[in-house]
């Protein structure tokens, strides 16, 4: 009897060293191989393969803990043929608590799994641990059990479990520190592309503008752009002005200090210009700070007064000439005061007409001055998010998925139409203030073409905006289809952009005495009552909009359309509660 156990543990121990022999070189080939290869696939192959070594091993699976749920996924079983018998006997294993003690006291567990489920089964589940943070567990099914229980392979295994889990960790912060430089460098050319962008633009406005301007650094008052005409007037060229201060050609404006307050201007004050030779010129002069790149900038837009001065001098000479004559020509009484008359005459008109060029000069400036701003703030921002996008796309369109490109198309299209209307509306104000609209009637159902504005919108700007239409049947009438189209256009767009996006807009429309009764109704920011007459005013938006994009045309090319119409408009509106548009057409 004592010859037998003594036999039987002699072959069991040289078995135990052959394996431990076997187990050792199997982890020294995984440590040769794993210095050629960086990726998880590998290392998860090579790793079960050093499992494997081990006597009698079935199967070997290695299972990953997902990062936003604490859910396991089987990444690799060898051989693969038993990948669904690893993935049900998990669940067992789970559900048995095996896997939970051995996740909590973070130590290998040896299992045996009975007869009485599905994969009756032995073998040890090892949890994969970096700094006590779980990585993952190996399960290694044998029929070997009593070697894998063995102190000395439980040993080795657990340092090579250790190394393995390293290995992993080590791979994924390589990857996450690739994904961090990638995202880096598409940060860095987006903004390199949009500084680009924006010289671009900037230099385009400051060319085309029909005035004087000067852009300079607040800080330290350096000029830092020029256009054509400012550089005539002071006889430097670009090149020659960048870098000088300011001080030597304008004289410092001090605005008032506002952290809040992202651009501040003085509009229309006499100031002079000091060229090369130091010849003051008289200007008509406006200034703007603004905070671009980074920084205030101080940008300052004039016209040279000199004519008007010139005109003024030669006035003050006739007025001279005047008193001369009266004072000398007292002989002819009667033909010096017939003659004084039509001098004074003449003075009046030429007082009135430069009056008249000098208000016209005035209000020409202040418009030029607000459309810059238009220009600057309105168009520019729409420009850049087509250029970035298209950008993306010339740059990473076989990158893009599905959602990704549609997100930039949207994105592109929703911005074209916002500039579509922009213009739209400039156009009108423009030929409005020339008088150069004429009316072009014919028939109109009105209620096709209420929803088919309604249904446009909703696809170009918010598929999940509820819009609701009340109104009577078989409304048709005569009127001007672009004019009708710019007022319901631009109500609808109002009462979208100044409400929440949760909140319906209510279009009613009803026959009423002859005349078309439109209502426009939202539940957006509301009008203070002391800014509903000015609402309709060039560029003017209420106080409580800053917030939120616009230009200040779109009321006012409603109520230039409704004028034309012969119809009238007016609102009723409570700040925070909601506003309504109401619009009288005639049907005759």
């Amino acid at each position: 009897m004592e010859n037998n156990i003594n036999h039987s543990n002699g072959v069991n121990g040289n078995l135990f060293n052959t394996n431990t022999f076997k187990f050792l070189n199997a982890i020294e080939d995984f440590l040769l191989k794993k210095s050629h290869t960086n990726w998880l696939a590998d290392i998860y192959k090579m790793g079960l393969n050093v499992y494997r070594a081990l006597p009698d091993v079935k199967y070997a699976s290695i299972f990953i803990l997902l990062d936003d749920d604490f859910l396991f996924e089987n990444k690799l079983t060898i051989p693969n043929e038993f990948e669904n018998e690893a993935t049900l006997l998990y669940d067992i294993l789970l559900n048995e608590g095996f896997i939970g003690t051995s996740l909590v006291e973070l130590c290998n567990t040896v299992f045996e799994i009975d007869e009485s489920h599905q994969f009756p089964s032995k073998g040890i589940i090892i949890p994969l641990i970096v700094s006590t943070r779980v990585l993952g567990i190996v399960i290694i099914i044998t029929d070997n059990i009593y070697i894998i229980e063995k102190q000395e392979v439980q040993k080795l295994i657990s340092i090579f479990t250790s190394l393995l889990a390293v290995f992993i960790e080590n791979v994924n912060i390589l990857r996450n520190i690739e994904n961090t430089q990638s995202l880096l460098e598409q940060k860095i050319a987006q903004r390199t592309l949009d500084l680009t962008q924006n010289q671009r633009e900037l230099k385009t406005i400051l060319d085309s503008v029909l005035a004087g301007i000067i852009v300079y650094d607040e800080w330290n008052n350096e000029i830092i752009k020029t256009n054509p005409i400012a550089q005539n007037l002071i006889g430097l060229s670009e090149k020659e002005l960048i870098g000088r201060s300011v001080n030597e050609f304008l004289e410092i404006v001090n605005f008032i200090s506002d952290e809040n307050t992202i651009s501040q201007s003085k509009y229309s004050y006499e100031s002079q210009l000091t060229n090369i030779r130091k010849v003051r010129i008289p200007i008509l002069r406006s200034t703007t700070k603004l905070f671009l790149s980074n920084k205030n900038v101080i940008i300052e837009s004039f016209v040279d007064l000199s004519e008007i001065k010139r005109y003024e001098e030669e006035l003050k000479n006739i007025n001279l000439d005047l008193e001369n004559k009266i004072k000398l020509r007292t002989e002819d009484l009667q033909l010096l005061v017939h003659k004084l008359k039509i001098e004074v005459a003449e003075r009046e008109r030429a007082e009135k007409e430069i009056k008249r060029l000098y208000q016209k000069e005035k209000e020409l400036n202040e418009l030029k001055s607000k459309f810059v701003n238009l220009v600057s703030h309105e168009f520019r921002t729409p420009l850049t998010i087509i250029k970035s996008s298209t950008q993306m796309f010339q740059k990473f369109g076989n990158k893009l998925n599905i959602e990704e490109k549609e997100f930039y198309y949207n994105r592109i299209i929703k911005t074209v139409d916002y500039l579509n209307d922009l213009i739209e509306n400039s156009l009108f104000i423009g030929k409005s203030e020339n008088n150069d609209i004429a009316l072009n009637k014919n028939s109109i159902n009105l209620n096709n073409f209420i929803k088919n504005i309604v249904t446009d919108f909703v696809n170009s700007f918010d598929k999940n905006r509820t819009v609701e239409i009340l109104m009577d049947k078989d409304i048709t009438f005569e009127s001007d289809e672009r004019l009708l189209y710019l007022i319901i256009n631009n109500l609808l767009t109002n009462a979208h952009k100044y409400s929440p996006k949760d909140k319906k807009i209510l279009i009613e429309c009803f026959n009423e005495d002859n005349n078309i009764l439109l209502k426009f109704i939202d539940e957006g920011i509301g009008i203070s009552k002391e800014e509903i007459d000015k609402i309709f005013e060039h560029f003017y938006r209420g106080s409580n909009t800053n917030n939120i994009v616009g230009t200040g045309l779109g009321l006012a090319v409603v109520k230039e359309s409704i004028s034309k119409l012969n119809g009238k408009i007016w609102v009723e509106s409570e700040i925070n509660k909601g506003s309504t548009f109401f619009v009288q057409l005639p049907i005759q």
